[in-house]
């Protein structure tokens, strides 16, 4: 039986629906996979952003449903994909009554009861033993409304079944890999066949940056993440936080080495890279990963974790950046994100550790936060001045995700509006305020200017001054950074150039 796995996601490559489709290839299922991305970055797709599926995306997606006659469609989406979901799962049930449609990803996760009204299943969590024991099934055409993981609906009657408990031995679901002659892409001329070729010109940077997990799970309960809905939901399901081997990861790098000869950065997305201490697991990993991979890579981790034994281990096995979350001031972190992973302290501390050792910092800011006040965003502006440059700063806008607890808090407290859709989801842009100017900016400007800029935010005169200097940023300075950040060479000898500055500026 043929398996059509379709992801809504801007990314070409979602690891969610690669790991699934990977795992079920590898035990003999046969498994084809569509990238239909409703948010793509890339001109040459030729849509807007947020869009609902177009009728002509549908059409195109349908005619390959008729053509590979699949036994089951899978469709993974966010939240900013329900409405496109709707419109598809409708359609596809209209003209094949006889194929099961099952949704999975993180919505239809935290929101079966309203997912399970337009798909026939609905698979929660870590998808890649439910969907193959789902296919397994109906290949034998047994019953599937007991299978842990999966709730199903059979005429008015919905089988909720509780969440399968989480996989201990990550190293026993393989790594994802793509199966060129079964993979497809949505493009505004329709669907076509994705291949080595193309799908570097549908990636960003043109695919040299390649994105790994390591880890699954989170330690953490941050109230705007939706890992802390998902420990709730495993509580007595195993252990959250499980990790591949060094072993593990060498292989599937490996594997990129040889096969993606023009991947020149990975980037490590785990939350807790560095929390493992068993057995010396950094040293070993950054020994394995300098012998036998030896390319530039970016993690991620609290400001708790930049120690320098740590960051002298990674810096010697290819670390150029290091990803923390600043995300607000000390008041909010603590008493709205109840994060309990830093300080504007730490941060601090952390900067000059990654400064000593010339790595840049990249550093995530929450803004447009209805909670937060003035005296926030001005502890946030101090904390941004007093950290060690070169950096980078990556400004999101607070998003109010359905059954999030961050989301009660704002409904609770009133401050929660919604869009017509249902949903309040400004899920990238901040809005141009002055002071979310202000934090914007910071990387590139000197401290004095930020604090200048501050100390005059009430003068007209000021707010004039910095429109000004944004318009000029961002339309000359920013392309032409943009433009450098294509030519690695160029890059770090830029980036040397800003090092030796900050030292020259601490003396």
């Amino acid at each position: 039986m043929n398996t059509l796995l379709i992801t809504l996601l801007e990314e070409i490559n979602p690891l969610g629906l690669q790991h699934i489709a990977t795992y079920l290839k590898d035990r003999g299922q046969e498994v084809s996979v569509i990238f239909a991305p409703l948010n793509p970055k890339e001109k040459d797709f030729g849509v807007e952003e947020n869009r609902v599926i177009a009728d002509r995306d549908i059409s195109a997606l349908l005619e390959l449903i008729s053509h590979s006659k699949p036994g089951l469609v899978g469709i993974s989406l966010m939240t900013i994909h329900y409405h496109s979901a709707v419109k598809l799962t409708g359609e596809i049930k209209e003209a094949f009554p006889g194929i099961p449609v099952v949704w999975g990803g993180i919505h239809p996760t935290l929101l079966p009861e309203e997912c399970i009204q337009h798909a026939d299943m609905v698979c929660r969590g870590e998808g890649e033993v439910t969907m193959l024991e789902l296919i397994g099934r109906i290949e034998k055409g047994e019953s599937i409304t007991e299978i842990k993981g999966l709730w199903v609906r059979s005429g008015e009657h919905i089988f909720r079944n509780e969440m399968r408990p989480l996989v201990e031995d990550l190293d026993s679901l393989g790594f994802p890999r793509f199966d060129w002659e079964n993979s497809y892409i949505l493009q505004k001329e329709g669907v076509r066949q994705l291949n080595m070729d193309f799908y570097q010109q549908c990636v960003p940077r043109k695919g040299r940056i390649y994105d790994i997990m390591t880890t699954r799970g989170c330690p953490y309960h941050c109230s705007y993440c939706c890992n802390a809905i998902l420990k709730k939901l495993y509580a007595g399901k195993g252990k959250i936080v499980r990790s591949r081997s060094a072993e593990n990861i060498i292989q599937e790098l490996k594997y990129v080495k040889e096969n993606f000869d023009f991947v020149k950065f990975i980037n490590f997305q785990d939350d807790v890279f560095l929390e493992r201490k068993k057995d010396k697991w950094l040293e070993r990993f950054c020994r394995e990963y300098k012998e036998k991979i030896g390319i530039p890579f970016v993690c991620k981790g609290s400001p708790r974790e930049v120690t320098e034994e740590n960051i002298s281990l990674l810096k010697d096995a290819g670390l150029e950046y290091f990803h923390i979350g600043i995300q607000n001031s000390d008041r909010i972190n603590k008493e709205i994100y109840k994060r309990n992973t830093s300080s504007r302290k730490q941060v601090i501390e952390a900067s000059k550790i990654l400064n000593k050792f010339k790595l840049v910092a990249n550093y995530d800011v929450i803004l447009d936060d209805p909670f937060t006040n003035e005296e926030d965003i001005l502890e946030v502006l101090d904390t941004l001045t007093r950290l060690k440059k070169p950096f980078l700063l990556s400004c999101f806008s607070m998003t109010f995700f359905p059954n999030y607890e961050i989301s009660r808090m704002a409904e609770e407290a009133g401050l929660l509006s919604k869009g017509k859709n249902g949903y309040h989801l400004k899920t990238t842009y901040a809005s141009r305020s002055y002071l979310n100017n202000l934090v914007e900016i910071s990387p590139r400007v000197p401290p004095f200017l930020i604090r200048f800029f501050v100390k005059y935010r009430k003068k007209m005169l000021a707010g004039f001054l910095l429109k000004t200097f944004i318009y000029f940023h961002y339309n000359f300075i920013f392309r032409a950074m943009y433009m450098i950040s294509k030519y690695p060479r160029f890059l770090s000898f830029a980036k040397n150039i800003r090092f030796r500055l900050s030292v020259v500026g601490r003396q």
